[in-house]
Protein backbone atom coordinates (compact mmCIF):
# COMPACT_ATOMS: atom_id res chain seq x y z
CA UNK A 1 0.00 0.00 0.00
CA UNK A 2 1.25 3.47 -0.89
CA UNK A 3 -0.30 6.62 0.64
CA UNK A 4 0.15 10.20 -0.57
CA UNK A 5 1.50 11.86 2.55
CA UNK A 6 2.78 15.35 1.72
CA UNK A 7 2.81 17.71 -1.26
CA UNK A 8 4.85 20.79 -2.20
CA UNK A 9 4.83 23.00 -5.28
CA UNK A 10 7.97 24.89 -6.26
CA UNK A 11 7.69 28.29 -7.90
CA UNK A 12 10.19 27.60 -10.68
CA UNK A 13 10.15 27.52 -14.47
CA UNK A 14 9.56 23.78 -14.55
CA UNK A 15 6.44 24.11 -12.34
CA UNK A 16 7.86 21.34 -10.16
CA UNK A 17 5.55 19.26 -7.98
CA UNK A 18 6.98 17.17 -5.12
CA UNK A 19 4.92 14.25 -3.77
CA UNK A 20 5.92 12.22 -0.72
CA UNK A 21 4.46 8.73 -0.30
CA UNK A 22 4.47 6.44 2.71
CA UNK A 23 4.96 2.86 1.52
CA UNK A 24 3.83 0.10 3.85
CA UNK A 25 5.57 -3.23 4.41
CA UNK A 26 3.12 -5.05 2.12
CA UNK A 27 5.30 -3.90 -0.80
CA UNK A 28 8.32 -5.82 0.48
CA UNK A 29 6.42 -8.69 2.09
CA UNK A 30 4.25 -9.99 -0.76
CA UNK A 31 6.24 -11.58 -3.56
CA UNK A 32 5.06 -11.36 -7.17
CA UNK A 33 2.45 -8.76 -6.26
CA UNK A 34 2.30 -5.31 -7.80
CA UNK A 35 1.23 -2.57 -5.41
CA UNK A 36 -0.27 0.60 -6.92
CA UNK A 37 -1.01 3.86 -5.14
CA UNK A 38 -4.23 5.82 -5.43
CA UNK A 39 -4.50 8.20 -8.35
CA UNK A 40 -3.22 11.76 -8.01
CA UNK A 41 -3.27 14.69 -10.43
CA UNK A 42 -0.29 16.52 -11.88
CA UNK A 43 -0.06 18.56 -15.07
CA UNK A 44 -3.82 18.05 -15.68
CA UNK A 45 -3.39 14.27 -15.89
CA UNK A 46 -4.01 11.45 -13.46
CA UNK A 47 -1.03 9.42 -12.31
CA UNK A 48 -0.12 6.62 -9.93
CA UNK A 49 3.04 4.89 -8.77
CA UNK A 50 3.33 1.13 -8.77
CA UNK A 51 5.89 -1.27 -7.30
CA UNK A 52 7.04 -4.62 -8.62
CA UNK A 53 9.11 -7.07 -6.63
CA UNK A 54 11.05 -10.20 -7.36
CA UNK A 55 13.00 -12.28 -4.88
CA UNK A 56 15.81 -9.76 -4.53
CA UNK A 57 14.97 -6.49 -6.31
CA UNK A 58 12.28 -3.84 -5.89
CA UNK A 59 11.11 -1.90 -8.97
CA UNK A 60 9.13 1.35 -9.16
CA UNK A 61 7.15 2.88 -12.05
CA UNK A 62 5.25 6.07 -12.80
CA UNK A 63 1.94 5.19 -14.48
CA UNK A 64 -0.16 7.53 -16.64
CA UNK A 65 -3.75 6.67 -15.65
CA UNK A 66 -5.64 8.80 -18.19
CA UNK A 67 -4.09 7.86 -21.56
CA UNK A 68 -5.76 8.74 -24.86
CA UNK A 69 -5.10 7.52 -28.36
CA UNK A 70 -2.99 10.02 -30.29
CA UNK A 71 -1.82 11.85 -27.15
CA UNK A 72 1.72 11.98 -25.75
CA UNK A 73 2.94 13.34 -22.43
CA UNK A 74 6.56 14.32 -21.76
CA UNK A 75 7.71 14.75 -18.17
CA UNK A 76 10.85 15.05 -16.05
CA UNK A 77 10.52 12.87 -12.98
CA UNK A 78 12.73 11.66 -10.14
CA UNK A 79 12.12 8.90 -7.62
CA UNK A 80 14.03 9.44 -4.36
CA UNK A 81 14.12 6.88 -1.58
CA UNK A 82 14.57 8.85 1.66
CA UNK A 83 17.24 7.54 4.00
CA UNK A 84 16.49 7.84 7.71
CA UNK A 85 20.05 8.80 8.69
CA UNK A 86 21.45 11.23 6.13
CA UNK A 87 20.23 12.82 2.91
CA UNK A 88 23.53 12.14 1.09
CA UNK A 89 22.77 8.41 0.94
CA UNK A 90 19.29 8.79 -0.58
CA UNK A 91 18.67 6.48 -3.52
CA UNK A 92 17.46 8.36 -6.63
CA UNK A 93 16.40 7.50 -10.16
CA UNK A 94 15.85 10.28 -12.73
CA UNK A 95 14.26 10.48 -16.17
CA UNK A 96 14.36 13.55 -18.44
CA UNK A 97 11.49 14.27 -20.85
CA UNK A 98 10.29 10.68 -20.66
CA UNK A 99 7.52 9.96 -23.16
CA UNK A 100 4.23 8.40 -22.03
CA UNK A 101 1.85 7.14 -24.71
CA UNK A 102 -1.36 5.16 -24.96
CA UNK A 103 0.65 2.00 -25.68
CA UNK A 104 3.37 2.72 -23.07
CA UNK A 105 1.68 4.36 -20.07
CA UNK A 106 4.24 3.18 -17.46
CA UNK A 107 7.88 4.21 -17.20
CA UNK A 108 10.36 3.52 -14.43
CA UNK A 109 13.12 1.23 -13.18
CA UNK A 110 12.47 -2.44 -12.53
CA UNK A 111 15.83 -2.78 -10.69
CA UNK A 112 15.47 0.25 -8.45
CA UNK A 113 17.04 -1.14 -5.26
CA UNK A 114 17.81 -4.55 -3.74
CA UNK A 115 15.28 -5.49 -1.08
CA UNK A 116 18.05 -6.29 1.38
CA UNK A 117 19.38 -2.72 1.08
CA UNK A 118 16.08 -1.30 2.30
CA UNK A 119 16.84 -2.75 5.72
CA UNK A 120 20.65 -2.76 5.70
CA UNK A 121 20.98 0.90 4.65
CA UNK A 122 18.31 2.14 7.05
CA UNK A 123 15.58 3.14 4.60
CA UNK A 124 12.81 1.39 6.55
CA UNK A 125 11.64 1.97 10.10
CA UNK A 126 10.87 -0.67 12.71
CA UNK A 127 7.50 -1.37 11.03
CA UNK A 128 9.10 -2.05 7.65
CA UNK A 129 7.69 1.17 6.14
CA UNK A 130 9.69 3.66 4.06
CA UNK A 131 9.16 7.00 2.30
CA UNK A 132 9.39 7.58 -1.44
CA UNK A 133 9.58 11.07 -2.91
CA UNK A 134 8.39 11.75 -6.47
CA UNK A 135 9.37 14.98 -8.24
CA UNK A 136 7.61 15.92 -11.49
CA UNK A 137 8.21 18.94 -13.71
CA UNK A 138 8.30 20.27 -17.30
CA UNK A 139 5.12 18.43 -18.29
CA UNK A 140 4.09 18.76 -21.94
CA UNK A 141 0.88 17.36 -23.42
CA UNK A 142 0.73 16.87 -27.20
CA UNK A 143 -2.10 15.53 -29.34
CA UNK A 144 -1.68 14.71 -33.04
CA UNK A 145 -4.28 13.71 -35.58
CA UNK A 146 -4.96 14.03 -39.29
CA UNK A 147 -8.08 14.52 -41.38
CA UNK A 148 -8.51 12.75 -44.71
CA UNK A 149 -10.00 15.23 -47.17
CA UNK A 150 -12.36 13.87 -49.88
CA UNK A 151 -12.24 15.47 -53.31
CA UNK A 152 -15.94 16.35 -53.13
CA UNK A 153 -15.29 18.96 -50.46
CA UNK A 154 -13.59 21.30 -52.93
CA UNK A 155 -16.74 21.66 -55.01
CA UNK A 156 -18.82 23.31 -52.28
CA UNK A 157 -18.32 25.95 -49.63
CA UNK A 158 -21.09 25.04 -47.24
CA UNK A 159 -20.45 26.12 -43.66
CA UNK A 160 -22.01 22.89 -42.39
CA UNK A 161 -19.02 20.77 -43.43
CA UNK A 162 -16.61 19.89 -40.66
CA UNK A 163 -14.02 17.37 -39.52
CA UNK A 164 -13.89 16.11 -35.94
CA UNK A 165 -11.08 14.35 -34.13
CA UNK A 166 -11.43 11.52 -31.65
CA UNK A 167 -11.85 12.53 -28.01
CA UNK A 168 -8.99 12.82 -25.54
CA UNK A 169 -8.75 13.49 -21.80
CA UNK A 170 -7.12 16.54 -20.24
CA UNK A 171 -7.74 18.28 -16.92
CA UNK A 172 -10.45 15.80 -15.95
CA UNK A 173 -12.54 16.64 -19.05
CA UNK A 174 -13.00 14.97 -22.43
CA UNK A 175 -12.20 17.12 -25.47
CA UNK A 176 -12.12 16.99 -29.24
CA UNK A 177 -11.17 19.35 -32.08
CA UNK A 178 -13.60 20.43 -34.81
CA UNK A 179 -12.25 21.82 -38.09
CA UNK A 180 -14.59 23.79 -40.39
CA UNK A 181 -12.97 24.00 -43.85
CA UNK A 182 -14.99 27.04 -44.92
CA UNK A 183 -15.69 28.63 -41.55
CA UNK A 184 -18.96 28.69 -39.66
CA UNK A 185 -21.79 30.55 -41.26
CA UNK A 186 -23.57 31.14 -37.98
CA UNK A 187 -21.43 31.60 -34.86
CA UNK A 188 -24.52 31.09 -32.72
CA UNK A 189 -24.33 27.40 -33.62
CA UNK A 190 -21.23 27.25 -31.44
CA UNK A 191 -22.52 29.23 -28.50
CA UNK A 192 -21.27 32.65 -29.69
CA UNK A 193 -22.61 35.60 -31.56
CA UNK A 194 -20.47 38.08 -33.47
CA UNK A 195 -19.70 40.10 -30.33
CA UNK A 196 -18.55 37.19 -28.16
CA UNK A 197 -21.82 36.93 -26.22
CA UNK A 198 -23.56 33.77 -25.16
CA UNK A 199 -27.01 33.89 -26.79
CA UNK A 200 -29.95 33.70 -24.44
CA UNK A 201 -27.91 34.31 -21.28
CA UNK A 202 -27.79 38.08 -21.17
CA UNK A 203 -24.13 38.27 -20.19
CA UNK A 204 -20.73 38.05 -21.78
CA UNK A 205 -17.69 36.06 -20.88
CA UNK A 206 -14.04 36.98 -21.13
CA UNK A 207 -12.27 36.48 -24.44
CA UNK A 208 -8.72 36.44 -23.12
CA UNK A 209 -6.98 36.32 -26.47
CA UNK A 210 -8.62 39.64 -27.32
CA UNK A 211 -6.90 41.34 -24.36
CA UNK A 212 -3.37 42.58 -24.90
CA UNK A 213 -0.62 40.72 -23.09
CA UNK A 214 0.87 42.58 -20.16
CA UNK A 215 -2.28 44.53 -19.35
CA UNK A 216 -3.35 44.89 -15.74
CA UNK A 217 -6.29 42.58 -16.33
CA UNK A 218 -4.13 39.90 -17.85
CA UNK A 219 -0.51 39.82 -16.65
CA UNK A 220 2.46 39.28 -18.93
CA UNK A 221 2.98 35.82 -17.47
CA UNK A 222 -0.02 34.75 -19.57
CA UNK A 223 1.24 34.97 -23.16
CA UNK A 224 -1.45 35.77 -25.68
CA UNK A 225 -1.25 35.49 -29.44
CA UNK A 226 -3.62 36.58 -32.17
CA UNK A 227 -1.28 35.89 -35.04
CA UNK A 228 -3.20 35.10 -38.20
CA UNK A 229 -6.61 35.36 -36.55
CA UNK A 230 -9.58 37.66 -36.75
CA UNK A 231 -12.70 37.95 -34.58
CA UNK A 232 -15.39 35.65 -35.86
CA UNK A 233 -15.56 32.89 -38.42
CA UNK A 234 -18.08 34.48 -40.75
CA UNK A 235 -18.30 31.70 -43.31
CA UNK A 236 -16.24 33.57 -45.92
CA UNK A 237 -14.30 30.47 -46.94
CA UNK A 238 -11.58 30.69 -44.30
CA UNK A 239 -10.83 27.92 -41.83
CA UNK A 240 -12.30 27.83 -38.31
CA UNK A 241 -10.99 25.53 -35.57
CA UNK A 242 -12.80 24.91 -32.27
CA UNK A 243 -11.68 23.07 -29.15
CA UNK A 244 -14.84 21.46 -27.75
CA UNK A 245 -15.33 20.21 -24.20
CA UNK A 246 -17.50 17.10 -24.08
CA UNK A 247 -17.95 16.64 -20.30
CA UNK A 248 -18.26 18.70 -17.12
CA UNK A 249 -20.97 21.11 -18.27
CA UNK A 250 -21.78 22.25 -14.72
CA UNK A 251 -18.76 24.61 -14.79
CA UNK A 252 -17.02 26.96 -17.13
CA UNK A 253 -13.39 26.12 -17.85
CA UNK A 254 -10.37 28.29 -18.58
CA UNK A 255 -8.23 26.63 -21.22
CA UNK A 256 -4.90 27.46 -22.82
CA UNK A 257 -3.61 25.67 -25.91
CA UNK A 258 -1.60 25.94 -29.12
CA UNK A 259 -2.75 24.61 -32.51
CA UNK A 260 -0.64 23.93 -35.60
CA UNK A 261 -2.34 23.12 -38.92
CA UNK A 262 -0.58 21.63 -41.92
CA UNK A 263 3.07 20.70 -42.27
CA UNK A 264 6.32 21.86 -43.87
CA UNK A 265 5.81 25.08 -45.85
CA UNK A 266 2.03 24.78 -45.36
CA UNK A 267 2.40 24.95 -41.59
CA UNK A 268 0.20 27.48 -39.76
CA UNK A 269 0.74 28.20 -36.05
CA UNK A 270 -1.92 29.80 -33.86
CA UNK A 271 0.45 30.78 -31.07
CA UNK A 272 -0.68 30.38 -27.47
CA UNK A 273 -4.46 30.83 -27.22
CA UNK A 274 -6.37 31.58 -24.01
CA UNK A 275 -10.08 30.89 -24.06
CA UNK A 276 -13.06 30.15 -21.84
CA UNK A 277 -15.11 27.03 -22.46
CA UNK A 278 -18.68 27.88 -21.41
CA UNK A 279 -21.23 25.60 -19.76
CA UNK A 280 -22.05 24.16 -23.20
CA UNK A 281 -18.42 23.22 -23.75
CA UNK A 282 -17.94 25.81 -26.52
CA UNK A 283 -15.16 28.36 -26.85
CA UNK A 284 -14.29 31.25 -29.14
CA UNK A 285 -12.07 29.13 -31.37
CA UNK A 286 -9.32 30.04 -33.81
CA UNK A 287 -10.05 31.63 -37.19
CA UNK A 288 -6.82 31.97 -39.21
CA UNK A 289 -6.57 34.12 -42.32
CA UNK A 290 -6.00 31.26 -44.70
CA UNK A 291 -7.89 29.08 -47.15
CA UNK A 292 -8.50 25.42 -46.51
CA UNK A 293 -6.97 24.45 -49.87
CA UNK A 294 -3.62 25.87 -48.74
CA UNK A 295 -3.46 23.43 -45.80
CA UNK A 296 -4.16 20.19 -47.67
CA UNK A 297 -1.10 18.09 -48.48
CA UNK A 298 -1.53 14.79 -50.34
CA UNK A 299 -5.20 14.67 -49.42
CA UNK A 300 -4.54 15.07 -45.69
CA UNK A 301 -4.65 17.94 -43.19
CA UNK A 302 -2.48 17.35 -40.13
CA UNK A 303 -3.35 18.90 -36.78
CA UNK A 304 -0.94 19.30 -33.87
CA UNK A 305 -2.39 20.43 -30.52
CA UNK A 306 -0.50 21.23 -27.33
CA UNK A 307 -2.69 21.51 -24.23
CA UNK A 308 -1.37 23.66 -21.38
CA UNK A 309 -4.12 24.67 -18.94
CA UNK A 310 -7.67 23.51 -18.17
CA UNK A 311 -8.95 24.95 -14.89
CA UNK A 312 -12.52 24.93 -13.60
CA UNK A 313 -14.19 28.32 -13.10
CA UNK A 314 -16.86 29.39 -10.62
CA UNK A 315 -18.52 32.81 -10.70
CA UNK A 316 -20.66 34.55 -8.08
CA UNK A 317 -22.06 38.04 -7.44
CA UNK A 318 -21.59 39.69 -4.04
CA UNK A 319 -22.89 42.96 -2.62
CA UNK A 320 -20.69 46.05 -2.67
CA UNK A 321 -22.17 47.83 0.36
CA UNK A 322 -22.82 47.27 4.05
CA UNK A 323 -26.13 45.56 4.78
CA UNK A 324 -27.71 44.57 8.12
CA UNK A 325 -27.68 40.93 6.99
CA UNK A 326 -24.70 40.08 4.74
CA UNK A 327 -25.61 38.37 1.49
CA UNK A 328 -23.63 35.15 1.03
CA UNK A 329 -23.00 33.69 -2.44
CA UNK A 330 -22.33 29.98 -2.84
CA UNK A 331 -20.19 28.17 -5.40
CA UNK A 332 -18.68 24.71 -5.92
CA UNK A 333 -15.18 23.55 -6.81
CA UNK A 334 -14.28 20.80 -9.28
CA UNK A 335 -14.86 18.13 -6.59
CA UNK A 336 -18.38 19.49 -5.97
CA UNK A 337 -17.41 20.83 -2.54
CA UNK A 338 -19.41 23.88 -1.39
CA UNK A 339 -17.81 27.28 -0.70
CA UNK A 340 -19.30 30.66 0.20
CA UNK A 341 -18.06 34.16 -0.60
CA UNK A 342 -19.25 37.43 0.91
CA UNK A 343 -17.94 40.98 0.73
CA UNK A 344 -16.59 42.95 3.68
CA UNK A 345 -16.87 46.73 3.29
CA UNK A 346 -15.94 47.72 6.85
CA UNK A 347 -12.31 48.50 5.99
CA UNK A 348 -10.69 51.02 3.66
CA UNK A 349 -10.79 48.58 0.75
CA UNK A 350 -13.26 45.89 -0.22
CA UNK A 351 -12.35 42.48 1.18
CA UNK A 352 -13.75 39.09 0.25
CA UNK A 353 -14.38 36.45 2.90
CA UNK A 354 -14.19 32.90 1.51
CA UNK A 355 -15.39 29.95 3.62
CA UNK A 356 -15.15 26.20 2.98
CA UNK A 357 -18.66 25.02 3.89
CA UNK A 358 -18.06 21.29 3.38
CA UNK A 359 -15.03 21.16 5.65
CA UNK A 360 -16.82 18.52 7.74
CA UNK A 361 -16.68 16.21 4.69
CA UNK A 362 -12.88 16.00 4.71
CA UNK A 363 -11.86 12.41 5.41
CA UNK A 364 -10.88 11.75 9.00
CA UNK A 365 -7.12 11.86 9.66
CA UNK A 366 -6.53 13.48 6.26
CA UNK A 367 -5.62 16.94 4.99
CA UNK A 368 -7.22 18.52 1.93
CA UNK A 369 -4.92 20.91 0.09
CA UNK A 370 -6.75 23.42 -2.12
CA UNK A 371 -5.26 26.08 -4.40
CA UNK A 372 -7.24 28.76 -6.23
CA UNK A 373 -6.98 32.17 -7.90
CA UNK A 374 -9.67 34.81 -7.39
CA UNK A 375 -10.53 37.56 -9.88
CA UNK A 376 -12.80 40.59 -9.91
CA UNK A 377 -14.64 40.96 -13.21
CA UNK A 378 -14.35 44.39 -14.81
CA UNK A 379 -16.20 45.74 -17.82
CA UNK A 380 -13.88 46.63 -20.68
CA UNK A 381 -15.27 49.88 -22.07
CA UNK A 382 -14.11 49.53 -25.68
CA UNK A 383 -14.94 45.87 -26.33
CA UNK A 384 -17.84 45.55 -23.90
CA UNK A 385 -16.47 42.27 -22.54
CA UNK A 386 -15.92 41.33 -18.92
CA UNK A 387 -12.22 40.92 -18.17
CA UNK A 388 -10.73 39.35 -15.02
CA UNK A 389 -8.44 41.28 -12.66
CA UNK A 390 -6.51 39.02 -10.27
CA UNK A 391 -6.66 39.88 -6.58
CA UNK A 392 -3.42 40.88 -4.82
CA UNK A 393 -1.65 37.89 -3.32
CA UNK A 394 -3.12 35.36 -5.76
CA UNK A 395 -2.89 32.41 -6.06
CA UNK A 396 -4.21 31.37 -2.65
CA UNK A 397 -3.84 27.98 -0.98
CA UNK A 398 -4.76 26.36 2.30
CA UNK A 399 -4.80 23.03 4.14
CA UNK A 400 -8.11 21.84 5.58
CA UNK A 401 -8.78 19.07 8.09
CA UNK A 402 -12.10 17.74 9.34
CA UNK A 403 -13.75 20.35 11.56
CA UNK A 404 -17.25 21.45 12.46
CA UNK A 405 -16.89 24.77 10.61
CA UNK A 406 -14.32 26.88 8.77
CA UNK A 407 -13.25 30.35 9.88
CA UNK A 408 -12.54 31.31 6.29
CA UNK A 409 -9.84 33.28 4.48
CA UNK A 410 -9.81 37.04 3.87
CA UNK A 411 -8.79 38.14 0.34
CA UNK A 412 -7.87 41.80 -0.10
CA UNK A 413 -8.71 43.93 -3.16
CA UNK A 414 -7.49 47.28 -4.49
CA UNK A 415 -10.97 48.84 -4.59
CA UNK A 416 -11.46 51.57 -2.01
CA UNK A 417 -14.77 51.69 -0.14
CA UNK A 418 -16.99 54.76 -0.14
CA UNK A 419 -18.58 55.93 3.11
CA UNK A 420 -21.16 53.36 4.12
CA UNK A 421 -24.01 55.82 4.58
CA UNK A 422 -23.40 57.44 1.21
CA UNK A 423 -23.22 54.03 -0.47
CA UNK A 424 -26.55 53.07 1.03
CA UNK A 425 -28.16 56.27 -0.25
CA UNK A 426 -26.74 55.77 -3.73
CA UNK A 427 -27.81 52.15 -4.16
CA UNK A 428 -31.25 52.64 -2.62
CA UNK A 429 -32.07 55.18 -5.33
CA UNK A 430 -34.79 54.02 -7.80
CA UNK A 431 -32.77 55.48 -10.69
CA UNK A 432 -29.64 53.51 -9.89
CA UNK A 433 -29.56 51.62 -13.21
CA UNK A 434 -29.93 54.81 -15.21
CA UNK A 435 -27.25 56.49 -13.08
CA UNK A 436 -24.80 53.62 -13.57
CA UNK A 437 -25.22 53.63 -17.34
CA UNK A 438 -24.91 57.40 -17.61
CA UNK A 439 -21.72 57.58 -15.54
CA UNK A 440 -19.96 54.50 -16.89
CA UNK A 441 -18.25 56.43 -19.66
CA UNK A 442 -16.93 58.92 -17.10
CA UNK A 443 -15.16 56.03 -15.40
CA UNK A 444 -13.22 55.03 -18.52
CA UNK A 445 -11.03 58.13 -18.50
CA UNK A 446 -10.80 58.02 -14.72
CA UNK A 447 -9.54 54.43 -14.73
CA UNK A 448 -7.03 55.18 -17.49
CA UNK A 449 -5.57 58.04 -15.45
CA UNK A 450 -5.40 56.21 -12.13
CA UNK A 451 -4.24 52.79 -13.26
CA UNK A 452 -4.95 49.70 -11.25
CA UNK A 453 -3.96 51.08 -7.85
CA UNK A 454 -6.35 53.45 -6.16
CA UNK A 455 -9.61 52.12 -7.63
CA UNK A 456 -12.63 53.14 -5.58
CA UNK A 457 -16.40 53.03 -5.72
CA UNK A 458 -17.12 56.74 -5.51
CA UNK A 459 -19.13 56.65 -8.72
CA UNK A 460 -22.05 54.35 -9.51
CA UNK A 461 -20.51 53.84 -12.96
CA UNK A 462 -17.61 51.84 -11.53
CA UNK A 463 -16.65 49.18 -14.15
CA UNK A 464 -16.46 46.55 -11.40
CA UNK A 465 -20.16 46.97 -10.55
CA UNK A 466 -23.06 45.33 -12.34
CA UNK A 467 -26.34 47.11 -13.06
CA UNK A 468 -27.54 45.89 -9.66
CA UNK A 469 -24.53 47.37 -7.87
CA UNK A 470 -22.86 43.99 -7.28
CA UNK A 471 -19.30 42.77 -7.63
CA UNK A 472 -18.72 39.72 -9.81
CA UNK A 473 -16.09 37.37 -8.40
CA UNK A 474 -14.55 34.59 -10.46
CA UNK A 475 -12.67 31.71 -8.82
CA UNK A 476 -10.26 29.58 -10.83
CA UNK A 477 -9.64 26.26 -9.08
CA UNK A 478 -6.11 24.88 -9.19
CA UNK A 479 -4.54 21.83 -7.56
CA UNK A 480 -6.44 19.83 -4.97
CA UNK A 481 -4.95 16.86 -3.06
CA UNK A 482 -6.13 14.65 -0.23
CA UNK A 483 -3.13 13.92 2.00
CA UNK A 484 -2.84 11.16 4.58
CA UNK A 485 -2.12 12.05 8.23
CA UNK A 486 -3.60 15.36 9.36
CA UNK A 487 -1.23 15.85 12.31
CA UNK A 488 2.52 15.89 12.80
CA UNK A 489 3.86 12.35 12.61
CA UNK A 490 7.17 10.52 12.87
CA UNK A 491 7.24 10.43 9.06
CA UNK A 492 7.79 14.19 9.14
CA UNK A 493 10.99 13.70 11.17
CA UNK A 494 12.86 12.35 8.14
CA UNK A 495 12.38 15.50 6.07
CA UNK A 496 13.13 17.72 9.07
CA UNK A 497 16.37 15.84 9.76
CA UNK A 498 17.37 16.17 6.10
CA UNK A 499 16.53 19.86 6.26
CA UNK A 500 18.81 20.50 9.24
CA UNK A 501 21.58 18.37 7.73
CA UNK A 502 21.46 20.40 4.52
CA UNK A 503 21.47 23.65 6.48
CA UNK A 504 24.51 22.55 8.45
CA UNK A 505 26.45 21.47 5.37
CA UNK A 506 25.51 24.63 3.51
CA UNK A 507 26.74 26.64 6.51
CA UNK A 508 30.07 24.79 6.47
CA UNK A 509 30.46 25.42 2.73
CA UNK A 510 29.63 29.10 3.19
CA UNK A 511 32.24 29.42 5.97
CA UNK A 512 34.85 27.70 3.81
CA UNK A 513 33.99 29.93 0.86
CA UNK A 514 34.27 33.01 3.08
CA UNK A 515 37.72 31.90 4.25
CA UNK A 516 38.91 31.40 0.67
CA UNK A 517 37.60 34.83 -0.30
CA UNK A 518 39.56 36.41 2.57
CA UNK A 519 42.74 34.68 1.43
CA UNK A 520 42.16 35.81 -2.14
CA UNK A 521 41.62 39.37 -0.96
CA UNK A 522 44.85 39.24 1.05
CA UNK A 523 46.84 38.05 -1.99
CA UNK A 524 45.32 40.77 -4.15
CA UNK A 525 46.18 43.34 -1.50
CA UNK A 526 49.81 42.15 -1.37
CA UNK A 527 50.12 42.32 -5.17
CA UNK A 528 48.65 45.82 -5.22
CA UNK A 529 51.10 46.93 -2.52
CA UNK A 530 54.01 45.47 -4.48
CA UNK A 531 52.85 47.31 -7.61
CA UNK A 532 52.75 50.57 -5.69
CA UNK A 533 56.42 50.04 -4.61
CA UNK A 534 57.44 49.25 -8.19
CA UNK A 535 58.94 45.88 -7.27
CA UNK A 536 56.46 43.51 -8.94
CA UNK A 537 57.56 41.50 -11.98
CA UNK A 538 56.17 38.61 -13.97
CA UNK A 539 59.67 37.07 -14.29
CA UNK A 540 60.00 34.35 -11.65
CA UNK A 541 63.83 34.25 -11.98
CA UNK A 542 64.37 36.78 -9.20
CA UNK A 543 61.87 38.32 -6.83
CA UNK A 544 62.48 41.87 -8.10
CA UNK A 545 62.51 40.94 -11.79
CA UNK A 546 66.28 41.13 -12.44
CA UNK A 547 67.89 38.66 -14.80
CA UNK A 548 70.35 36.16 -13.44
CA UNK A 549 73.21 37.43 -15.66
CA UNK A 550 72.98 41.01 -14.39
CA UNK A 551 76.33 42.17 -12.92
CA UNK A 552 75.00 44.89 -10.65
CA UNK A 553 75.95 43.01 -7.54
CA UNK A 554 74.27 40.45 -5.38
CA UNK A 555 70.55 40.69 -4.91
CA UNK A 556 70.68 40.64 -1.11
CA UNK A 557 72.56 43.97 -1.08
CA UNK A 558 69.70 45.78 -2.78
CA UNK A 559 67.33 47.61 -0.40
CA UNK A 560 64.24 46.93 -2.57
CA UNK A 561 61.58 44.55 -1.32
CA UNK A 562 60.26 41.65 -3.32
CA UNK A 563 56.86 40.11 -3.87
CA UNK A 564 57.93 37.14 -1.84
CA UNK A 565 58.52 39.24 1.26
CA UNK A 566 55.44 38.64 3.39
CA UNK A 567 56.30 41.53 5.68
CA UNK A 568 54.77 43.85 3.08
CA UNK A 569 51.31 42.96 4.37
CA UNK A 570 51.18 42.91 8.13
CA UNK A 571 47.50 41.93 8.42
CA UNK A 572 47.52 39.10 5.87
CA UNK A 573 46.30 35.66 6.94
CA UNK A 574 47.69 32.59 5.20
CA UNK A 575 46.34 29.10 5.12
Amino acid sequence: MSLLYRFAKLQDRANTHVFTFVVTKSVTRDLERDVTSKEFACGYHKWAITFSRTDKVLGVYLVWKSPSDGMRVYVDFTFTLLNREHFSVNEAFTGKQVKFTYDSPAQGNRNYIPVSDLYARNFTDTNGEFQLELTMGNLRTVYDTEFSVPQSIFGTKSGAQKFESSYFTFGGFDWNVALYPHGTKDLALHGLDGRGSIPGRGKRFSLFHRVQAGSEAYPASYPISTRGSFPGGSGDGRVSVYLNRLTGFDHQCRVRYNIVLGENDRRLDSGIMDDVSDTDGKGYGWHPRTRFNDLVYKGVVRLHLEMMVANTLSEVAVTSMVLPTPVVAQCYDRDKQAWTIKSDCHSETVRLHMVYKDIHNVARNHLRYVCWTAYLMRLHGKSGHMEPVALPGAPFSHYYSQEASDEGIIMETDIAVKENEELHNVYSSPNIIRMIKSRRMRWEGHVARMGRRGMHMREPGCPYLTDKGQLRVQVEWGECYLLFQATYHKYDDVCRIHNYQMRREIGVLQAENYGLERQLFSYQKSIAYAHSRGTYSDDPATPDGRCEDDDDGPYFEEPAYSLGDRSLSTDTEYA
